[in-house]
């Protein structure tokens, strides 16, 4: 079984934080988001992450955002990153192709602007 990383605690913690501040069951939850509450359920307890679509209908619920979900709003640049890439290490497989296909072409974007100047 992996280890739960920050990421994930983190996320789990807000979203039930979110909830719980509205005053709100899992089963409120799901009906203002139209997400499964046994999913729900799970995100809270850290034994399944949603899926970046998943997680835009709870903060949209829960009239929040994802950055406040996942507590990103005080990470440095680097922190910002180190959790892109563990959140990228869960992808599968063919998740990781297109996203590497994607890093590489911003970064030949980024390398043809600098070698232009």
């Amino acid at each position: 079984m992996e280890k739960t990383t920050e990421f994930e605690k983190i996320m789990k913690e807000n979203i039930k934080k979110f909830r719980k501040d509205k005053g709100w069951t899992t089963r409120n939850l799901a009906e203002e988001s139209e997400v499964n509450e046994g999913q729900i359920k799970k995100y809270e307890a850290g034994s399944s992450i949603p899926t970046i679509s998943v997680l835009i209908k709870l903060c949209e619920a829960l009239n929040t955002t994802p950055n406040e979900i996942l507590n990103i709003k005080n990470r440095t640049d680097d922190e910002d990153l180190n959790l892109l890439l563990i959140a990228i290490n869960k992808f599968t497989k063919n998740e990781k192709e297109v996203t590497k296909e994607v890093l590489r072409a911003l970064i030949l974007k980024h390398n043809a602007k600098v070698w232009s100047n």
